[in-house]
């Protein structure tokens, strides 16, 4: 979809060297860390999918101009740290099965509106003014997972395994939208 995202991914994962990259180069890649995105204006990565045994490295697309992220809907995966940090354009991620967030990888991240993921990453979405609703995919909210998100007016806890949770600290600090929660019992500590 991308011609910039495409060039960066032959580039890097063509293992045949004929110039394109195939379903089953994209299958093989465990290790995304060769793709070189810096000075690229990336504005789409929708064929992520068919890197199906591949984990999105720290800084990957921090501060490229992404608009559009799509998993697949079978595929767990798990960003690293600062993944889409200050992609302020990033509005539509389909997080697809199950996206595992990390610390800070969608710090700064403005335009993003939706979330559906388990957060386990501290400041994972600090300071996402345009967040709205949240679909935690477990019963821990780490320390200031949500501190910040100004528009944030839904959250629901949807799974996880409910032991000894807990809400860690400002998690929903300067969330000035967010009128009520509706805390299931496992959780613990706040």
């Amino acid at each position: 979809e991308d011609s910039e995202m495409e060039q960066a991914c032959v580039e890097a994962f063509d293992t045949d060297g004929d110039g394109k990259l195939t379903f089953y180069e994209a299958a093989s890649v465990k290790d995304m860390s060769r793709l070189d995105l810096e000075g690229k204006n990336i504005t789409s990565f929708a064929e992520f999918y068919h890197f199906t045994n591949a984990t999105l490295p720290d800084d990957l697309f921090a501060r490229t101009g992404i608009k559009r992220m799509f998993f697949h809907l079978h595929q767990p995966v798990s960003s690293g740290k600062r993944t889409f940090m200050n992609c302020t354009g990033l509005t539509d991620v389909n997080m697809g099965w199950k996206l595992t967030v990390q610390d800070q990888a969608f710090m700064g991240c403005t335009g993003l509106k939706n979330v559906d993921a388990s957060v386990c990453g501290e400041s994972a979405f600090e300071g996402c003014t345009g967040l709205e609703t949240v679909v935690q995919d477990s019963y821990t909210v780490p320390k200031r997972a949500f501190k910040n998100c100004s528009s944030l007016y839904y959250v629901q806890f949807s799974g996880g395994i409910p032991t000894d949770s807990y809400i860690g600290e400002e998690a929903f600090f300067g969330c000035t939208s967010l009128e009520s929660i509706n805390l299931p019992e496992f959780i613990v500590e706040i």
